[in-house]
């Protein structure tokens, strides 16, 4: 499967939408890449669940968090970078988020 590419522009924010890229280890879900250095690039990790509990929906949540700093989704990206794990269920959802700036390699 190849990556889809998306270009967003909205006035002067641009931003570079990809579905299943090859980064890293594997293949993030989503990745917006900013094409400006004052904007932050994105990363979505997105899992479904079966879980009766909130509890486990947290965990899938926190497991697709996990999941792109283990495969290093980020690893051509620079500045400020948003990570964010979601679960679904149905119609419900949990998020675990984490943001990083690549210029130090240090997280927040």
């Amino acid at each position: 499967m190849s990556a889809k590419h998306i270009f967003i522009t909205e006035g002067r924010n641009h931003k570079c939408v990809t579905v299943e890229e090859e980064s890293g280890n594997g293949r993030a879900d989503i990745t917006l890449r900013s094409n400006r250095p004052w904007l932050p690039n994105i990363i979505f990790e997105l899992k479904k669940t079966q879980s009766k509990t909130d509890e486990g929906m947290a965990k899938s949540a926190n497991e697709a968090l996990c999941q792109i700093k283990e495969k290093k989704y980020f690893r051509s990206m620079k500045g400020r970078t948003l990570l964010y794990g979601i679960c679904f269920r149905g119609n419900e959802s949990s998020v675990s988020f984490e943001e990083m700036d690549l210029r130090s390699d240090s997280c927040r």
